[in-house]
């Protein structure tokens, strides 16, 4: 769950660690988000244009904006995960983001985003490509990667259950 106030400031109560996500165009947090219990991510303009695009693809589909075959409109939690949270609580810039859905595999939820921005921006041309899961090499999820705006986006379904091969790490 998340919520947002005036300022641009975003609290995601859901994460397993409160955090709070500030906007570039937010000065800092509010006295109640900044305590020594939770963690401040700032987002600079870009990643706020992605992350804003992603919410607003992800609530086209549910509302039955985008279809999708084989789908029903529904919610779709969206995750951001691996070196790009890492990186940003490091004080990192970095611009490629791994993105975990929940309800649909990363393919069908990169198609969403792909006609999301081809209904809002078709004057850009944002290609999907496919990494096929290959368990021999460790890569059990399938994960379709996309250029959208100016960051390299990773999008793959949450694992369910994780199997490594014992030579994998």
């Amino acid at each position: 769950m998340s919520s947002a106030t005036a300022s641009g400031e975003m609290t995601l109560s859901s994460a397993s660690v409160p955090t709070t996500v500030l906007s570039e165009h937010t000065a800092s947090p509010s006295p109640q988000s900044n305590s020594n219990d939770s963690v401040v991510i700032r987002l600079d303009a870009e990643e706020e244009r992605l992350f804003s695009t992603l919410v607003q693809a992800a609530n086209a589909f549910s509302q039955g904006t985008i279809p999708l075959s084989n789908h029903s409109p529904h919610v779709i939690d969206i995750r951001v995960a691996g070196g790009w949270v890492r990186d940003k609580l490091l004080g990192r810039h970095t611009h490629d983001v791994d993105i975990a859905i929940d309800s649909v595999s990363g393919v069908e939820f990169a198609t969403i985003v792909q006609s999301y921005l081809q209904q809002t921006s078709p004057e850009e041309v944002h290609r999907m490509g496919v990494i096929a899961a290959n368990p021999s090499q460790s890569k059990h999820l399938e994960t379709a990667t996309m250029r959208v705006y100016t960051i390299d986006v990773d999008f793959c379904n949450l694992r369910s259950q994780e199997v490594y091969e014992a030579h994998s790490r």
